[in-house]
């Protein structure tokens, strides 16, 4: 009788053995749906930029050197990053962009202000209409000065608008300054004013006491006659925020 009863425990157990690996083979089977993984479609432009900014260090305050994305409707840029803080004069700056809308035109190397807005653009590239959102845009913008003196050198200075050194073309010229690209940085910085000897032109971390800056604010009758842009116009109210803030960190080249 006791033979008996074991035999039957142990086909017991054998049954449920096999019921246990049936199971587990049933939970592997190859038929089973896989959980998905969700890869969102790209809406927009993927752009990437290299190149080196020389100077970027310069700036100071609430502007900043950006890559960004304008379109014709807004001095606002709709999509930004700014250029990497550790970048050095010589370092080569790879950048991308991504999921640009296609409502941005145009790719920029720009001065921003804190709130996006657009005081210059340095280098520009124009987003071939009709381009496929699939395709990558590739730029190489080579060496590009974007320094703050650079900036009020190339834009104020030689400006379209302003253009300084038209008049201040050599150290005979108007106030016997030399506003010419070359030579405007050291025909300013610690130099005496020729027109009111109790003024330096530019004396660095101090614009209250640089004469330039009190011909760029002031424009009256104490300083002589300057063009009108740097007075009326928008950007040129940046500009003149601009060359204060160069002159107070320091005047650097």
């Amino acid at each position: 009788m006791m033979i008996s009863v074991k035999r039957f425990f142990y086909r017991v157990s054998c049954a449920l053995c096999a019921v246990i690996t049936l199971l587990m083979v049933t939970g592997c089977d190859d038929g089973s749906i896989p959980e998905k993984t969700y890869v969102p479609e790209s809406t927009g432009y993927t752009i990437v930029i290299d190149g080196t900014f020389v100077g970027k260090k310069t700036w100071s305050g609430k502007y900043s050197v950006t890559i960004a994305g304008f379109n014709d409707d807004s001095e606002y840029a709709l999509i930004q990053n700014v250029i990497p803080s550790e970048a050095t004069d010589s370092t080569e700056v790879s950048d991308t962009l991504t999921n640009v809308s296609v409502n941005v035109n145009s790719v920029e190397i720009a001065i921003v202000s804190s709130l996006r807005k657009r005081i210059q653009t340095i280098y520009s590239y124009t987003i071939p209409e009709g381009h496929d959102i699939k395709d990558t845009i590739k730029i190489n913008v080579g060496k590009l000065d974007v320094s703050m003196f650079g900036l009020i050198n190339n834009y104020v200075f030689q400006g379209e608008q302003t253009n300084c050194s038209k008049c201040h073309r050599s150290s005979t010229g108007a106030g016997h300054l030399d506003l010419t690209k070359e030579n405007a940085y050291k025909s300013l910085v610690n130099q005496v004013s020729y027109k009111n000897p109790d003024y330096q032109r530019v004396m660095p971390n101090k614009s209250d006491s640089s004469f330039l800056y009190k011909v760029i604010t002031e424009g009256d009758s104490t300083v002589g006659y300057h063009h009108p842009a740097l007075f009326i116009d928008d950007k040129y109210e940046a500009f003149q925020t601009i060359i204060k803030n160069w002159i107070d960190n320091g005047a650097k080249e």
